[in-house]
C-alpha cells in the first residue's frame, strides 16, 4: 500500500530512506554516487491499458490505455532502480510528447531542467514486481509530475543489486 513520505520517512532503513524520500532527479543522485553516468536500457515502451489504480491518480477513465515507458536504470552492468512512466493520451498530445521520442535518454533530466514542471507529494511502498525478471520485494516511490495543466505518473523501484550495494 502506498504511504505518503512524510508520514513514514521516520520508519524507514536510513540507508534506502534518503534516496525514497530524495525530491530531485533520480537518475543525477545515482550518477552522483556511482561517479559516471547512468545507462537507461528501455526494456518497453508501448500503448497499454493501466492499473485502475494509476487511472484513478492520472483521473483518467478505469480501462483507458496510456504510453507506458519502463526502462532499467543501472550503473555500467548493474542494473540499480526499474522505473515505470505512464503517458495518458492528453498529456502525449500536449506537454510531454517528447517522451515517445527519449529512447535511452533519461526521463529526469528534461523534468528536473524544466523549471514549470511541478513534481506531486512522494508515496513509498515495498512491492512485488511482476514485470521482467523482478519478483522479489522492493522498495519503491511514485510521484504525479505536472506541466501545462497535464500530468504523467512516475514509479521508480529500487532493485536488491542497488541495496546490497547501499548497506556493503
Amino acid at each position: 500500500m502506498w504511504q505518503p513520505a512524510d508520514n513514514i520517512s521516520s520508519q524507514l532503513p536510513p540507508s534506502i530512506g534518503r534516496w525514497l524520500c530524495g525530491r530531485g532527479s533520480l537518475t543525477e543522485q545515482l550518477s552522483n554516487w556511482c561517479g559516471h553516468d547512468i545507462r537507461v536500457s528501455v526494456l518497453r515502451q508501448d500503448w497499454i491499458k493501466v492499473t485502475d489504480e494509476e487511472a484513478e491518480l492520472l483521473g483518467i477513465p478505469k480501462g483507458q490505455g496510456a504510453l507506458v515507458r519502463e526502462v532499467l536504470l543501472s550503473s555500467t552492468t548493474t542494473p540499480l532502480v526499474f522505473a515505470r512512466t505512464v503517458i495518458p493520451d492528453s498529456a502525449l498530445k500536449d506537454s510531454f510528447e517528447f517522451i515517445a521520442e527519449l529512447g535511452e535518454q533519461p526521463l529526469g533530466h528534461w523534468l528536473f531542467a524544466n523549471p514549470h514542471v511541478q513534481r506531486g507529494a512522494i508515496e513509498i511502498q515495498t512491492a512485488q514486481l511482476a514485470a521482467h525478471q523482478f519478483e522479489t520485494r522492493h522498495w519503491g516511490r511514485r510521484s504525479l509530475f505536472s506541466y501545462a495543466n497535464r500530468q504523467i505518473l512516475v514509479a521508480e523501484y529500487f532493485l536488491p543489486s542497488f541495496v546490497e550495494l547501499l548497506d556493503a
